[in-house]
């Protein structure tokens, strides 16, 4: 990440925060901009060659400079966008860093427009602007968790550290339910941010990053279909069959071109519900380094390490068995497919609980 030197005085501070925020705004409309003008032009390709079927001049010279050039056009921009928007990515950490250092070089965001300062005797967690709410909470009632959240069953994945803080602490009258658990605040993992922590004296509990990058090891797993999903699948299917079906008819004995065009879509409506069909489904994966929970109807996967989880439990919920997977600094919950506990109980006993 780029470290943007901090202005000497607070006036130059000012303005540069909002010409960086000026610029991420112009990265965002830019991507918007290039995006749009792919999918334009694919439009447009698209267009051409309907627009020559019908006049019969799909051997016309003016046909392949357009296609090459709408063709081009796309790809362009599309790669455009796409580079944009990982420009932009990278501005837009480079400006939160900017931001928290001229909070305190000790300062860090832990949520939109919040920051957390490290102090002598405990943290400071308050807003960016100056007037409003301040909560204090001393190191000693504190916890600090590094997290590496993965998406996949590989050892990459994003960093951070989480703190953990009593709940009384943010209750507005400073009461709170005996039961009730701690709040976990969560700030990105940064070399600056771990200095701080070390200068401080304050134990890191967790992995740390940098561990060797290697292919885990699937031992099996375990599929729930969403039948739903799937009966609506089906029906697409059906729909799709039909309209290529009459498109032939179309295209034989009335009109070719509608007829094809009808086919196509019909064609392309199947085949995507076929694909919706294969992939309706949740799939618990155990693997020898640990747990893996993929639901295609979501975006979010999580794999949790082994040495992450302290205990695995079954509870039922609306009819359905859920394993309650409990970490240190939270708990998570997957359905529990059929066959797969007799599998987790054989190979991690000492992980299950009452």
């Amino acid at each position: 990440m780029k470290v943007i030197p901090l202005p000497s005085s607070e006036e130059k501070r000012t303005k540069k925060r909002a010409a960086l925020r000026r610029l991420g705004i112009a990265y965002s409309v830019a991507v918007v901009a290039f995006a749009l003008l792919a999918i334009l032009l694919a439009l447009g390709l698209f267009v051409a060659v309907v627009v020559f079927e019908f006049k019969g001049g799909l051997q016309s010279s003016l046909l392949y400079i357009l296609v090459g050039s709408f063709a081009g056009g796309a790809v362009l921009f599309a790669l455009a966008a796409f580079g944009l928007n990982i420009l932009g990515r990278g501005h837009r950490d480079a400006e939160l860093d900017f931001c928290e250092r001229c909070d305190g070089e000790e300062s860090f965001y832990v949520g939109e427009g919040t920051l957390v300062t490290f102090e002598e005797r405990g943290v400071r967690i308050h807003g960016e602007r100056e007037g409003g709410r301040e909560i204090a909470v001393p190191y000693s009632d504190m916890r600090f968790f590094s997290v590496c959240t993965r998406r996949q069953p590989r050892e990459k994945g994003a960093w951070s550290v989480v703190l953990e803080i009593p709940a009384h602490y943010l209750a507005r009258d400073g009461r709170a339910e005996k039961d009730e658990k701690p709040a976990l605040v969560q700030a990105d993992a940064k070399p600056r941010l771990y200095e701080t922590l070390e200068r401080r004296g304050l134990a890191l509990i967790g992995e740390r990053e940098g561990g060797e990058e290697k292919r885990f090891t699937r031992l099996a797993a375990f599929n729930m279909p969403h039948r739903s999903k799937r009966r609506t699948a089906i029906l697409t299917i059906v729909v799709g069959g039909v309209m290529a079906v009459g498109g032939v008819l179309v295209a034989v004995f009335w009109q070719p071109v509608f007829g094809a065009m009808l086919s196509a879509i019909g064609v392309m409506l199947a085949a995507r519900a076929a694909l919706t069909f294969a992939r309706a489904k949740g799939t618990l994966g155990v693997y020898e380094e640990g747990l893996f929970w993929k639901d295609t109807g979501r975006v979010d996967s999580v794999f949790l390490k082994w040495e992450e989880v302290e205990k695995i439990t079954v509870e039922p919920n609306n009819g359905f068995a859920l394993y309650r997977v409990q970490c240190a600094y939270g708990a998570y919950h997957f359905p529990a497919v059929g066959g797969s506990e007799e599998l987790l109980r054989e190979k991690h006993p000492e992980k299950w609980g009452k």
